[in-house]
């Protein structure tokens, strides 16, 4: 059985090679496309693939490739003939039976009978059975040939030729066979052809030379050659060459070379990755780049390698094949594990080739890494949801974080803390941003530090925290971890070899998921820690119903003042500024005043803490500003031999607002009066609060000629350093220091400071809340050259003001 077996496989490879050798399966395919207008190829069944051994479209042998279902169905069945998919395979076997190759063409099913493919098979396996050359069999096949068929001694004889030659050489085979191959070949092309025969005489290759013959018209005819060595089979005894007319197919094979040449040098200089297959799913071509993503290795041919070969994972790690989508081409987003570049990203995308005829044959693949892109978009991603100084949530991620509570399926309590340093501004103007920032960064930590997992730390900016406590407790947990924070926070901050002692103010809410109102939760939040700060500083506040009903009383306030701006309802009480040696009146200052519905007056305490910090100020001081130089044109038309000025206050937000020097030039131009006649007053908040913006401000209406007032200066964090920075002239003594002048105090003393610094920079002082001889005393004593306080009059409505004007004038 064995003997039986190894016999049979001698006598299967012995077919096999017979097959490879035969220029006539070459001829059979040519043939078969000529019938039927589709490629045919012959090949020899090796295991799972198929080795092409004669093409109608190629002249390369032994070129592998898979088997298609139609073969395979031959390789292992009994049928002759089988049709899969447009492609139909007749199968041919050895003498004893066994299924050693197919004639396969890719035509529509009905183009040819079966019995047509299956006599094909059948024709090749006779020119296998043949044993001689001079059999007529053989000869009536080749000499049906179109291609001259040469057969070459190894003396360089021509043994035979078949009836073709005459039309290639215009020469009878007789004439032709009794004469050398020198004979006919151009002396140019002798040392080519002897390389070429070296060549095939080393093994199974199959060549091709361009070369030049004698005509019987004495011409050089240009030929193509294409030859195998058979000089070890007795029944051959040569080289078998053969013959076709060259230009036409050397100007197409130029062509063809040079698109392909260009095509390959285009595919390698292209930054993404390529891959592409023929119609049965070998690859075709790997560029470089393909090869360095997914580690393949210059060695590793593409023909031996398929897609699944290019691993994919999905973005958990799992493989994601690639797959063609019916309209034949797919686009994904995918990972590539690169050997040298470690976790890429890819964007693939896959198209399906066809030929003019519509039929598949073969597909491109492009891997586009987008990692670099990808990473730009998660670094992106990080700054617009990260502070940069700190490196925590921003005010965005925290909203995002606030939207995804108020939805959440479940209620949960959250509580807000809300932040604030105390004293580091001064650390900031004293030693410089950097100090602070760095400052900034160790509070950071140290909050952190004190949050549990699931919390949530914001810097809100500039020195201001948010801390999102989600599923507190109650809110005295909340308040118990914002007295930890506290306490860390107090702790000193050693900074660039200086100690700085900051503490803070933390403001505590609570409310409920879901559907909570983030921005009701962060605005008590805010309103609690304001209430900390204004209770003293360094401490915490729990949003209460105290603080609900101050933040009730604020909105109505906020809608008075609205309504009252909407309505014509701002009215302006003037305040005269008197000259403390004289008694002169030199200017007025103006006070706003809401009426309500009733016709009630409101000073500003009823109105002005609850639109401090927010857009109503910037209109109020717009309309206060223009009906106090209407005031301050009609007051001048009293007495117009004597210039009085108009004193104007403005708000913090009005400093920083870009259109503030377009709304001052514009309402003084309209009014009729110069900058001479107006007094800019602001308080050291609104002109240091907003930078470098409002200073600039401010050195532009001094050079405009309005003259600058510092106003309540000596209360809060007042520096002297301020009167020499600001482009001021005036400086206005608070009424709490005023009243307190008779005393040996320390307001007495900050008082005298402040007039001998004003001395010395040539600076008017206004001393506020003149309300007695004994005040107004005093001030004098101090050098104060203007009062202004109830001692010579309140402020009152612009008539009463015109008419004490009137009555100056009258006496004078």
């Amino acid at each position: 059985m064995t003997q039986a077996m190894d016999s049979r496989s001698a006598s299967t490879r012995a077919a096999r090679t017979r097959l490879t050798r035969h220029p006539v399966a070459l001829e059979a395919a040519r043939v078969v496309e000529s019938i039927v207008g589709a490629r045919c190829d012959v090949v020899v069944f090796d295991s799972e693939r198929a080795f092409v051994v004669a093409s109608s479209d190629s002249t390369f042998t032994l070129k592998p490739r898979r088997l298609t279902a139609a073969e395979r169905e031959l390789q292992h069945g009994d049928a002759e003939v089988t049709h899969q998919n447009g492609i139909v395979a007749a199968r041919f076997d050895d003498a004893d039976g066994n299924a050693i190759g197919a004639l396969t063409a890719w035509a529509a099913e009905g183009a040819m009978p079966d019995a047509a493919w299956a006599g094909f098979a059948r024709q090749i396996m006779a020119v296998l059975a043949e044993s001689t050359i001079d059999d007529d069999v053989f000869r009536t096949t080749l000499n049906g040939m179109r291609d001259a068929v040469f057969v070459i001694e190894p003396d360089m004889s021509i043994r035979w030729c078949n009836d073709a030659v005459g039309s290639l050489l215009g020469r009878t085979a007789n004439e032709v066979m009794r004469m050398s191959a020198f004979d006919l070949l151009h002396p140019d092309d002798v040392a080519l052809a002897a390389d070429a025969i070296s060549r095939a005489q080393q093994g199974l290759e199959q060549w091709r030379v361009r070369i030049h013959l004698l005509s019987s018209t004495d011409e050089w005819v240009p030929v193509e050659v294409t030859g195998l060595d058979h000089s070890g089979d007795d029944r051959i005894g040569g080289l078998v060459l053969s013959l076709r007319y060259a230009n036409y197919a050397r100007e197409l094979e130029t062509t063809v070379d040079r698109v392909e040449r260009m095509s390959r040098a285009i595919v390698s200089g292209l930054r993404d990755a390529i891959v592409a297959t023929d119609e049965f799913g070998a690859v075709t071509v790997v560029n470089d780049v393909a090869r360095t993503m997914f580690g393949i290795g210059p060695d590793v041919t593409a023909s031996s390698l398929t897609l699944e070969d290019f691993e994919l994972l999905d973005h958990e790690g799992r493989r994601q094949p690639l797959e063609l989508d019916p309209q034949g081409h797919t686009r994904i987003e995918a990972c590539v594990i690169s050997p040298e570049r470690g976790l890429r990203y890819a964007r693939v995308a896959s198209q399906r080739v066809e030929d003019e005829s519509g039929r598949f044959v073969g597909t491109v693949v492009a891997f586009h890494d987008v990692t670099g892109e990808r990473r730009a978009q998660e670094e992106l991603k990080q700054q617009a949801l990260h502070d940069q100084l700190t490196g925590l949530a921003n005010r965005r991620q925290l909203n995002a974080r606030l939207e995804e509570i108020a939805h959440l399926s479940e209620p949960v309590d959250v509580a807000a803390l809300f932040i604030d340093l105390d004293g580091f501004k001064l650390v900031n103007d004293n030693h410089g941003h950097r100090v602070g920032d760095e400052l900034i960064g160790v509070a950071a930590d140290r909050l952190a530090e004190q949050l549990r997992g699931a919390d949530l730390l914001v810097r809100q900016g500039g020195d201001e925290f948010v801390a999102l406590l989600v599923d507190i407790a109650s809110i005295d947990t909340a308040v118990t971890i914002a007295e930890r924070c506290l306490e860390e926070l107090a702790k000193p901050y050693f900074i660039r070899k200086n100690r700085f002692d900051v503490s803070a103010s933390i403001g505590v809410a609570i409310t409920q998921s879901p559907m909570a109102d983030s921005g009701a939760l962060l605005q008590q939040a805010d309103i609690a820690m304001y209430a900390a700060k204004a209770g003293g500083r360094n401490r915490v506040q729990r949003f209460d119903a105290a603080l609900a009903e101050a933040v009730s009383l604020e909105s109505r306030q906020r809608r008075l003042l609205r309504a009252a701006l909407d309505d014509d309802r701002l009215v302006m009480h003037f305040q005269p500024l008197v000259d403390s040696a004289s008694g002169e009146i030199i200017g007025h200052e103006a006070l706003a005043r809401v009426q309500t519905e009733q016709g009630r007056l409101l000073t500003p305490d009823g109105f002005m803490d609850a639109i401090a910090n927010g857009s109503l100020m910037w209109e109020l001081d717009c309309q206060a500003f223009a009906r106090s130089c209407h005031a301050a044109a009609l007051l001048n038309r009293c007495s117009p031999s004597e210039l009085r000025y108009m004193a104007c206050n403005f708000s913090t937000v009005s400093l920083s607002h870009p259109d503030v020097l377009t709304m001052i030039d514009a309402t003084i131009e309209a009014a009729g009066v110069a900058p001479q006649q107006i007094c800019i007053e602001m308080t050291e908040s609104a002109a240091f609060e907003s930078g470098a913006h409002a200073v600039n401000v401010l050195s532009q209406l001094a050079e405009r000629g309005f003259t600058l007032a510092l106003d309540d200066f000596g209360t809060g964090y007042s520096s002297l350093s301020h009167l020499r920075d600001l482009p001021i002239q005036i400086v206005k003594v608070d009424r709490s220091f005023v009243t307190k002048l008779g005393e040996k105090t320390a307001e007495r003393a900050i008082t005298e400071a402040i007039a001998t610094v004003a001395r010395e920079l040539d600076l008017n002082l206004i001393a506020e809340g003149v309300e007695t001889q004994e005040h107004l005393d005093h001030v004098r004593e101090l050098g104060v050259e203007t009062v202004q306080g109830w001692y010579y009059a309140p402020a009152r409505p612009l008539t009463d003001c015109a008419e004490a004007l009137g009555a100056v004038s009258a006496s004078d």
